[in-house]
């Protein structure tokens, strides 16, 4: 079980001005971007040049994105949801 942190995220959150996520967004490799304009989550690399190492090629990043979607919506509204069948 999860442990109980009243709404705080456990993960730490870099804080960036707008101008610093845009230079990792125009840092980041096209092709990752066209699939990022896409995404509903605010979606930045802190390592703009390892996102092609990490993901391989952007249908990956697109995949894991869907992936990552599919288990949210299935640990909120259950695996009898119509989006999951």
């Amino acid at each position: 079980m999860a442990p109980n942190t009243n709404g705080k995220s456990a993960f730490r959150k870099a804080k960036r001005t707008p101008q610093e996520i845009m230079e990792l967004y125009d840092a980041t490799p096209k092709e990752y971007r066209d699939v990022l304009k896409y995404v509903v989550g605010n979606l930045s690399f802190p390592n703009p040049e390892k996102a092609v190492k990490i993901f391989g090629s952007p249908k990956k990043l697109q995949s894991w994105i869907k992936m990552q979607e599919v288990i949210g919506t299935r640990d909120t509204y259950g695996r009898s949801h119509p989006d999951l069948v």
